[in-house]
């Protein structure tokens, strides 16, 4: 008998079962994971399906690597069984108060003995948070329920979630933009109003534009279209240069009052400068202000 050929000769296939059954094994845990969306709902399923009816529930953190991750999943899973209707939510007015009194971000984390004394301060029975860790592949998170009561926990769950470009913009921080000058802009409404269009203010971006087009229209009608001896002559154009000097002063003056001083930028949105016929036909310019109610 020839040992030393037949021993590798078994192994074969064992070595090739092991192999097989380590790649099956990591086919199925690939399987398990599950959109973010459908963590969050198996997540809150747990809770109902564990917790007695009724039980009043505290969301209170879910730690992350941003604040506007943690703010998805606590909203959904707030959502989610506030529409379940098997247990009761703590008024999120009050949450709102313990976030700025006890100066804790609700993507951090917080130790179960202050969990604790926050369920007792609102009146809840059970503190729900939870967690997400990187795995490679994919993300693991983590929802945990705790007694208010004697601080055991109560549900835990735990899903393998996929990582996608939903995820991956809820976790990046907000880029901040860089502060334009409300000068800067009031220079660029120079360009027919091209400021308030940049800053969002639509409305005086269109009055600045069909206001520089009525002056340089009336400045061509002066320059182009009359003669010396017509009626009209040397009125458009200087009607032209009025009425283009007002629009820009409201194009430099409106950036400053836009967002950061809502009622007076309310007020200037009334004001509209416009020609309006006068004695024989003759144009001028009319301020109007129309009252928003």
């Amino acid at each position: 008998m020839d040992n030393g050929k037949g021993l590798p000769q078994i192994f074969i296939p064992i070595l090739f079962g092991f192999v097989l059954l380590c790649s099956f094994k990591g086919a199925l845990h690939a399987q398990a994971a599950v959109s973010l969306d459908n963590a969050i709902l198996s997540g809150a399923r747990d809770i109902e399906d564990l917790l007695e009816p009724g039980t009043k529930v505290l969301v209170l953190n879910f730690k992350s690597p941003t604040e506007r991750f943690s703010n998805y999943v606590l909203e959904d899973l707030r959502e989610i069984l506030l529409k379940g209707r098997k247990v009761t939510l703590v008024d999120r007015e009050n949450l709102d108060y313990i976030y700025q009194e006890w100066r804790f971000q609700m993507s951090g984390e917080v130790s179960d003995e202050s969990q604790v004394a926050i369920g007792k301060m609102l009146g809840a029975q059970s503190i729900v948070s939870g967690s997400i860790e990187d795995y490679g592949s994919n993300y693991r998170i983590r929802f945990r329920t705790i007694s208010v009561t004697t601080a055991a926990i109560e549900v835990q769950s735990s899903f393998n979630v996929k990582k996608n470009r939903h995820i991956t913009n809820l976790m990046a921080e907000p880029v901040e933009r860089h502060k334009v000058s409300p000068w800067t802009y009031g220079a660029m409404n120079l360009a027919f109003g091209l400021g308030s269009y940049l800053q969002g203010d639509t409305p005086a971006g269109i009055f600045v534009s069909a206001g520089y087009a009525a002056a340089v229209s009336l400045i061509i009608w002066e320059v182009a279209g009359l003669t010396y001896d017509d009626p009209l002559a040397g009125i458009p154009g200087p009607i032209g240069i009025g009425l283009a000097g007002i629009i820009t002063v409201f194009g430099f003056a409106k950036p400053h009052f836009y967002r950061e001083h809502p009622h007076l930028a309310s007020f200037m949105d009334g004001i509209a400068v416009r020609p309006v016929a006068v004695g024989q036909g003759i144009p001028d310019l009319g301020i109007t202000y129309t009252l928003r109610f």
